[in-house]
C-alpha cells in the first residue's frame, strides 16, 4: 500500500482480513485474545521474578527486585481494574436499553 496515496479499497480489504483475524482469535480463545496472554504471562513473570529474587546477592538487590515487580505489576492491576469497569459499563448499558423496550 502507497502511505502518501493510500488506495480506500485496498485500505478497506486489509482492514477486513485484520478484523476477520482477530474475530477467528477471539473465537479460538473463547474471549479476549489479550486476557488469554495476560492470563499466560502471569505465571511466566512470576517464575522469572522468583530466580531474579534467588541470585539477588544482597538485601538491596532484593528490594529492587520487589520494586521493579511491583512498577511492573501495578499498570496490569489498574489494567485489569479498567477492563472490569468496562464490562460493568457495557452491562448497564445492556440493562438500561433492555429496560427501556419494556417501557
Amino acid at each position: 500500500m502507497n502511505t502518501a496515496n493510500p488506495n480506500p479499497n485496498e485500505t478497506k480489504a486489509l482492514f477486513a482480513d485484520m478484523v476477520a483475524e482477530a474475530a477467528e482469535l477471539e473465537r479460538v480463545a473463547g474471549g479476549s485474545v489479550a486476557y488469554c496472554v495476560f492470563q499466560w504471562l502471569v505465571p511466566q513473570y512470576v517464575v522469572a521474578a522468583r530466580k531474579q529474587l534467588e541470585h539477588a546477592p544482597t538485601h538491596e538487590g532484593a528490594w529492587k527486585v520487589l520494586r521493579q515487580m511491583l512498577a511492573d505489576v501495578a499498570p496490569m492491576r489498574r489494567e485489569g481494574h479498567r477492563a472490569a469497569r468496562l464490562a460493568l459499563a457495557r452491562e448497564r448499558l445492556a440493562f438500561d436499553r433492555a429496560r427501556e423496550r419494556w417501557k
